[in-house]
């Protein structure tokens, strides 16, 4: 797994309409401890832990940490696709077809794989590059921008 399985999560949570969770994304990667996280968004501590354990299943722990804040960051500009129907299901902007909201990240990827790629995309656009001055330190990426 790696840097674009974690963008195509998070950004699956905007395309949703979950900026809470992709701010709560955000601010555990700037260091933030799940309990502020849940008192500043208004999710419950085992949401918040829940979003963060599968963003870290996504790249790893230590590397998820420092590319959290970036990725969610650029996720934030990300309009959601969806109308809220109710709490367990949502209406496709794309398609009309209602989706239940914990199936709606496949959703995406099964029937919208271009919307989802425009904006895993713009995601990893807005990831900063490593600046060192000899590159890249070893076991680092230097992320590579779409063309």
């Amino acid at each position: 797994m790696g840097v674009v399985e974690l963008a195509e999560y998070i950004a699956a949570l905007a395309l949703r309409g979950d900026r809470d969770r992709v701010e709560a994304l955000m601010m555990i990667g700037e260091g933030a401890s799940p309990s502020e996280v849940a008192a500043a968004t208004g999710l419950s501590k085992d949401v918040v832990r829940g979003v963060v354990r599968r963003a870290y299943e996504k790249l790893g722990t230590t590397r998820a940490r420092r590319l959290l804040a970036a990725i969610a960051r650029s996720a934030l500009s990300i309009e959601p696709v969806v109308r809220r129907r109710n709490g367990a299901s949502v209406v496709c902007r794309l398609c009309g077809e209602e989706v239940a909201t914990t199936w709606f990240p496949r959703h995406l990827r099964d029937r919208h794989p271009d919307t989802l790629s425009r904006a895993v995309r713009r995601i990893v656009a807005g990831i900063p590059s490593p600046t060192h001055a000899s590159g890249p330190r070893p076991g680092e990426l230097a992320w590579p921008r779409p063309q």
